[in-house]
């Protein structure tokens, strides 16, 4: 009797990866696939909105004709979506890799700073909206209650200086994002934190033992085993 062939260590390790994501395989199909779907058909359909529901007319690409070339609008929010998203990736991947090395750390409370940082993912769409809308963060940053500088007031201030009013506005433009950074780098520290716990600590210490320091280990061991 043949003995059943056995799997190679490359497919055993295709076969366990395919293991691991699974589980996001499972929640995208569940719960993002039919509503990206859905959006496509809405994309290429006129929706009327009746009192028993919604009705949809197959209109093609007239809806994407319409928002490039016919709304004046479209154009100037699409940009300024593209300019807003070339200036925060990189601020949410260098803020992402910074808190991933303080995460990756030992000290007390270290599990649990983890989980305040991935909380965010998490949690449900709903609640960070009504956040947003009751503009928490704004709240506790004035702490005018406090006897504490509110923005308002710090705006004042900066003006009052004969600061340009571009720099303040910039200056509370990065405030106002500060929010959206944090919430938006949970998936991005846990990638890079898993990426710093694959690197083997005997690197660390061999370099240590050369007299290398801490920037120079960084430079030499950690960003190049990280990098694609």
């Amino acid at each position: 009797m043949a003995k059943p062939k056995r799997l190679s260590m490359k497919a055993q390790k295709s076969v366990l990866g395919l293991l691991f994501t699974l589980p996001f395989i499972l929640g995208f199909g569940a719960f993002l696939a039919y509503p990206f779907f859905q959006s496509i058909v809405f994309s290429l359909s006129k929706l009327t909105i009746l009192p028993t529901g919604y009705v949809l007319d197959f209109v093609g690409l007239d809806n994407y004709r319409h928002a490039l070339f016919v709304d004046p609008k479209f154009r100037q929010v699409f940009l300024e979506t593209v300019v807003t998203m070339a200036a925060r990736i990189p601020v949410i991947l260098i803020f992402s890799f910074f808190a991933a090395n303080l995460l990756n750390q030992k000290f007390p409370g270290r599990t649990l700073a983890r989980v305040i940082f991935f909380l965010p993912v998490v949690m449900g769409a709903e609640i960070i909206l009504k956040m947003q809308q009751a503009d928490y963060m704004q709240q506790a940053m004035s702490l005018s209650d406090s006897g504490l500088i509110s923005l308002e007031l710090l705006r004042q201030f900066l003006v009052s200086l004969k600061l340009p009013l571009v720099f303040v506005n910039f200056i509370f433009s990065a405030i106002n994002e500060v929010p959206v950074i944090i919430r938006s780098s949970g998936i991005q520290i846990l990638i890079f934190l898993a990426a710093l716990q694959s690197i083997s600590p005997s690197l660390y210490e061999a370099a240590d033992m050369e007299g290398a320091t801490a920037w120079e280990s960084f430079w030499k061991i950690t960003f190049p085993l990280i990098s694609p």
